[in-house]
């Protein structure tokens, strides 16, 4: 007899978080993505922001899955028989009518699911980043010679650096979006901008708090002052203060930029894991 999978859907955010409170827990820093969509509420969540598990027929779970559309579906494995439960949520997707932009995971996820989706729908999904998951281990000493303060709406080159982040991760974005993302960062007070010793603010980085980790985002330093340790100073300096505050700290790099992999790395950052991102060809 075949062996069948059960997929189990989360009402709400609040439902997902209980059910699998130890998971998110334990493998914290794996699952960043997943708890950036997670805010403990229990409302109606979009018909196509499917969150919940695949589990076997022996009830244990295989596949942790979030789908936060517009954005990535996020796949966790827990199980071994992964790449069955992963092709079963793709065919689930498909009878289900729910959007999906891309798939976010380990290489493995990510290339069973996109195997089956294309096979079901003709559409084609091509790969679109490759990440490292990087955590903070030990805190080196970095000469620094500038100043760490929270960004103003007043700092107005953070709008072109946040409207070309984002272009890079989530497509076109434009200058009203970004100076609107700009004034919301300020009112959360999680902005950092950095002053180099000329008083010329030339960096700016976002430091989050996702569960217990703090999360690094929008790392950014003008063109025109790139490649003068500006970035590896502020990175610096923002661990620094928020260290203090949060079990650890964590960020997403590119794996085929080696520029911020070398400047990471001399902060005191190490490896955790990867993470592919796969979108729809439209």
């Amino acid at each position: 007899m075949e062996r069948k999978n059960t997929i189990k859907i989360s009402k709400n955010n609040q439902e997902f978080e209980k059910a699998y409170a130890a998971i998110l827990s334990e493998y914290e820093l794996q699952l960043n993505l997943f708890l950036r969509n997670l805010d403990g509420s229990d409302g109606a969540l979009p018909p196509q922001n499917i969150r919940g598990a695949v589990l076997n027929e022996n009830n244990n779970i295989e596949l942790l899955f979030l789908n936060a559309y517009p954005f990535n579906l996020q796949l966790f494995a827990l199980g071994d028989g992964v790449t069955r439960a992963t092709t079963d949520l793709a065919k689930y997707c498909v009878d289900n009518n729910i959007a999906v932009r891309g798939v976010q995971g380990e290489w493995e996820l990510c290339s069973a699911f996109v195997n089956e989706y294309e096979k079901l729908t003709g559409k084609t999904m091509r790969p679109q980043l490759s990440m490292d998951i990087l955590r903070l281990t030990k805190l080196n000493t970095i000469a620094t010679d500038g100043k760490l303060r929270l960004a103003t709406e007043n700092d107005e080159f953070t709008v072109e650096g946040i409207a070309a982040l984002r272009s890079e991760t989530v497509g076109q974005c434009d200058n009203e979006f970004a100076r609107a993302k700009l004034k919301a960062l300020v009112a959360e007070r999680n902005l950092f901008v950095y002053e180099n010793e000329e008083g010329i603010p030339v960096s700016f980085a976002q430091a989050k708090p996702y569960g217990s980790y703090a999360t690094l985002g929008y790392v950014y330093t003008q063109p025109q002052y790139r490649n003068r340790g500006y970035g590896k100073a502020m990175v610096h300096e923002v661990c620094k203060r928020i260290i203090k505050e949060y079990k650890g700290v964590v960020l997403f790099v590119d794996k085929t930029n080696p520029i911020p992999n070398k400047l990471y790395s001399a902060v005191g950052f190490e490896k955790v894991c990867e993470n592919y991102d796969f979108r729809v060809v439209e």
